[in-house]
Formats: structure tokens, C-alpha cells, sequence
């Protein structure tokens, strides 16, 4: 979520805004505990990474901006510590398919019984 450049939609006055992740960790939904070193270590960088989106939102707020309605889309499984530092064209393009999916899931029109996850914070 560091990177995600939410601050130009905000002051373009957007009034909603969808954040795509490749991580489970930012989403509204709670975490499974994560047992092994690794696993720990994957959900505390990726919790490191999500604090300057939430420090963005805390000081347009903190600056009197009104924040519109913001969907938080993230996968259901954490997709592994590796794929953060590889940066091959197969692996960005396995990055970008899956966000694609996710986003498609939770945007589409519901089917029937079916709901998506997203996290709304406002």
C-alpha cells in the first residue's frame, strides 16, 4: 500500500476511489495468524507497508479534506514474500492478472449467494 498514489484522486476531489492490492494485509477483513518465522515476517513488512496509505488518509483528514467512499480490494491469501522482489515481465504479469481478477470478482454484478470482500473505509 506505500505506493499506492491515492493522494492525486483525493485532491482531484474524487468521489470514490477503488485501491486494488496484491496483499491480504490493508484489507478490512481479519488475518489468519501466520505460524512459521517467514510467514510472521511476510505480515510484518507488508503491515509496514500499509501505514503511509493510512498516514495519506490521516492527514488529508487531519487537513479538514472530507475523504470519499474508498474500496479496499485485496486477494483472500497472501501471495508470498517472493513475489514482492521479483520482478520479472512472467511475474508482473501474474501480479496484474491477479489483481485484475479480484477487482472483476468484487465489482461485478453479484450472481446470485455470491458476495465479493471488499473493505470500505471512509
Amino acid at each position: 500500500m506505500a505506493n499506492t498514489p491515492i493522494l492525486p484522486a483525493l485532491e482531484c476531489n474524487a468521489e470514490e476511489i477503488v485501491v486494488v492490492l496484491l496483499s491480504p494485509v490493508g484489507a478490512t477483513r481479519p488475518l489468519r495468524p501466520r505460524r512459521s518465522f517467514f510467514g510472521v515476517l511476510e505480515t510484518a513488512f507488508e503491515l509496514m507497508l500499509a501505514g503511509p496509505f493510512q498516514a495519506v488518509l490521516d492527514g488529508y483528514r487531519a487537513g479538514g479534506g472530507t475523504l470519499p467512499t474508498i474500496h479496499i480490494i485485496a486477494p483472500p491469501r497472501m501471495l508470498g514474500f517472493l513475489s514482492l522482489t521479483n520482478y520479472t515481465t512472467r511475474q508482473v504479469n501474474s501480479l496484474i492478472k491477479e489483481g485484475y481478477r479480484c477487482a472483476e470478482r468484487v465489482l461485478s454484478p453479484p450472481a446470485a449467494g455470491v458476495m465479493g470482500e471488499v473493505g470500505s473505509k471512509k
